[in-house]
């Protein structure tokens, strides 16, 4: 995974020159690592729950109660693997899911 994201950013950046925000589009494996790392990375405290408590609505949004946010089995192909392919479409290139919003309110919602 290391040795593919290198190639990535070999390829499109090169050696000679720093990279620059216009670099992102033309990096899906490279940001679909980034992702997954904080997909997959606990980024809330141990010890605060995960999975919603009662059944809520937040935003006009129905959350039913023991959603278990990031690691539902019923969204997320391989929830507990650490698995880049979430953010890449069937033509390898990134796509960024809407419902995931990694250090945000949307990380709070899972303790309603």
């Amino acid at each position: 995974m290391a040795g593919r994201v290198h190639e990535e950013i070999d390829k499109v950046i090169g050696r000679d020159r720093s990279p620059e925000i216009e670099d992102q589009v033309n990096l899906p494996y490279t940001n679909a690592v980034s992702y997954e790392t904080q997909y997959y990375c606990d980024v809330v405290f141990a010890g605060v729950p995960s999975v919603t408590y009662r059944d809520t609505e937040v935003q006009g949004f129905f959350i039913p109660k023991g959603l278990a946010g990031c690691k539902d089995e019923t969204i997320w192909e391989k929830p507990h693997q650490f698995y880049p392919e979430h953010f890449l479409d069937a033509d390898g290139q990134f796509v960024k899911w809407e419902a995931f919003l990694p250090f945000s309110a949307a990380e709070t919602i899972w303790q309603i």
